[in-house]
């Protein structure tokens, strides 16, 4: 079985939680209040590039990250209802393009998951700690 992972972005106190599976938090707190201070952000099961000490496998790509690709272009992670083939919209992640990328590329259009080279993406921040990434 996959372990389902989320992190938690405390609105309050502007910080970003270590992750956790959702077998831990079923564990912990059976019950979240859906009032609570934090925005939880799931784990896409992809990762970054890196290869260190902190990240032998690269480092974990989340719900929220904003991550560069091989022509560094600066996109973000979102979760939604996207429509996919034209027909019904599914649930799922997608990388969107910045305002930034979108200004300088001078187009109009999303990026796509499918569309993107996994192995040369690099997590360099999240929407909610480094905003001035994305304009």
């Amino acid at each position: 079985m996959r372990n389902i992972k989320f992190r938690a972005w405390n609105k309050v106190d502007k910080k970003m939680g270590k992750s956790f599976t959702l077998q831990e938090a079923i564990r912990v707190r059976p019950f979240v209040d859906p009032t609570d201070d934090c925005i939880y952000l799931q784990f896409t099961g992809l990762r970054d590039k890196k290869r260190t000490k902190k990240y032998p496998n690269g480092q974990e790509i989340y719900e929220g990250d904003i991550v560069k690709d091989f022509d560094g272009d600066i996109l973000f992670v979102e979760w939604g209802d996207f429509v996919e083939n034209y027909y019904e919209p599914s649930p799922g992640f997608r990388f969107r393009l910045s305002d930034k990328t979108k200004k300088s590329l001078g187009k109009k259009f999303e990026y796509d998951w499918r569309n993107a080279k996994l192995e040369y993406l690099e997590v360099i921040g999240n929407i909610y700690q480094d905003k001035e990434l994305l304009t």
